[in-house]
């Protein structure tokens, strides 16, 4: 009910009937001696305990899940689920092809693979969303304790303009400030390049607060392409849907890596430790 925010909602997904699920918490909240759900008013809010005892359940719940991962894995068999999270950019990295053939190799593997921003992500491996993320973490999610993080790909940002936008016959590399009076797309929140960016803008004094935002690839592209924007993408990524504009090295270009990140309690887990392996070796192979 904590994640719906809503009985009739729950009720649905759990597929029983409101009044039933209600008793439920009823028969909670007396075992307890405890209220967890405010009724005083009119929408679904948790009492100040009923957050604090969602928090903790959840972390046990996760708990318990890593811990019959562990005991049904044991054998170290590579068979089981494993949840993939990645952000849109993997796509055009062909990193799909790497996804088909780790299945072929391990066929035992419920390979599932969601997509979504780098910071959702991350944040949804501690509820179990995803056993392991291809994504960029921000420094914040570099140093949780909890997190391992491994580079899968180094790469850097460039510039992209449509081939009629003027800084197309620039020479040689740009810097950021040459930028200053440019309209600029930049990633959107919860993402890991749009901390990055912002970061490089503000240390050369642009406010990156003054521009627009956008993470769907193809929108973004459409919007360099016709409508004279100053895109930035991975470099290692750009070649792959580059036609009608063209592509400007920066001067101190900032990093823009991908890295595999998983929670420690995991690893463990022969399907998380295989995609690993695995991983790192197609990129070797593939990705210049």
């Amino acid at each position: 009910m904590s994640r719906w925010q809503s009985f009739t909602k729950a009720s649905e997904v759990l597929n029983i009937s409101q009044p039933s699920l209600s008793q439920h918490v009823t028969k909670l909240e007396t075992k307890i001696g405890k209220k967890i759900i405010d009724r005083t008013t009119r929408h679904f809010k948790l009492t100040e305990f009923g957050e604090v005892f969602v928090e903790r359940a959840n972390k046990l719940i996760a708990e318990m899940d890593s811990f019959q991962d562990f005991v049904e894995s044991y054998d170290a068999t590579v068979k089981g689920k494993l949840v993939v999270g990645i952000i849109p950019v993997v796509g055009y990295l062909r990193m799909g092809d790497m996804m088909s053939e780790f299945h072929n190799k391990y066929p035992d593997v419920n390979l599932i693979i969601s997509e979504g921003l780098s910071h959702p992500l991350i944040s949804g491996l501690k509820d179990t969303d995803s056993h392991v993320t291809i994504a960029t973490p921000n420094s914040k999610e570099l140093h949780e304790s909890y997190l391992a993080h491994e580079l899968l790909i180094d790469d850097e940002l460039v510039v992209i303009v449509a081939n009629e936008h003027p800084l197309a016959k620039h020479s040689g590399p740009l810097s950021l400030g040459d930028l200053a009076n440019q309209k600029m797309v930049l990633p959107q929140k919860d993402t890991g390049a749009y901390t990055i960016i912002c970061k490089a803008l503000e240390d050369v004094g642009i406010d990156p607060r003054n521009y627009s935002e956008c993470s769907l690839l193809d929108l973004k592209m459409n919007m360099v392409r016709y409508q004279e924007f100053v895109g930035f993408f991975p470099k290692k990524s750009v070649k792959y849907f580059s036609d009608g504009v063209t592509v400007i090295d920066l001067e101190n270009p900032p990093k823009k890596p991908l890295m595999l990140s998983s929670l420690k309690r995991n690893s463990h887990y022969p399907p998380l430790k295989a995609f690993k392996t695995f991983a790192h070796e197609w990129v070797q192979k593939h990705i210049d």
